[in-house]
């Protein structure tokens, strides 16, 4: 039999393995604790980085969304400033209460619209040389009257627009632009 000292001996030397062992494996678990937290922390860089950028865009598309609202209201001002190249009633023109105007035929000419109609002389001046401009999706052009027209009055015009199509031709912008004037 073993004596008593040897067992000690051998006991301690199994207490000081299972302890070191024991600590081995509590160094292992805090160094793999301490990655755990290096790795969620830098997750959380990642998040909080994507979360400012996505707070960029929403900055942007906020500014963009008032942008375009803006860009509607003008849009729908501008409607409401427009004349309907689709009916023949009479109709005011888009910045005067001085003339208005009727569409009598819109048709494709070249690579544009030739628009017909007559301007009418709403005021009590006689106006000579006028100048009117007509603009519709971006493409424009003037329309000269050479021929006086008296109070309440009116004249036949003729005017083509290029670059745009007979389908796309419903609304124009028409605006006095300058004439001679005489009054009695």
């Amino acid at each position: 039999m073993l004596s008593k000292r040897v067992l000690f001996e051998v006991g301690l030397s199994a207490l000081v393995v299972i302890s070191l062992a024991g600590s081995a494996f509590g160094i292992y678990s805090a160094v793999d604790t301490l990655n755990r937290v290096i790795t969620i922390e830098s997750a959380n860089k990642d998040l909080l980085s994507k979360v400012k950028s996505i707070q960029e865009e929403q900055k942007k598309t906020n500014a963009t969304g008032k942008e375009t609202a803006n860009t509607l209201d003008a849009l729908i001002t501008d409607y409401h400033k427009s004349i309907d190249l689709t009916i023949t009633s009479t109709q005011r023109l888009s910045d005067s209460s001085l003339f208005m105007v009727s569409i009598d035929e819109v048709k494709q000419q070249m690579t544009g619209v030739k628009i017909s109609g007559k301007l009418i002389n709403i005021s009590s001046i006689t106006y000579t040389g006028a100048t009117f401009q007509i603009s519709l999706i971006g493409a424009e052009n003037s329309i000269n009257v050479p021929k006086s027209i008296p109070p309440g009055g009116s004249i036949k015009f003729s005017v083509y627009v290029p670059d745009v199509k007979p389908e796309n031709a419903k609304y124009a912008k028409l605006d006095f632009v300058s004439a001679n004037i005489s009054f009695y």
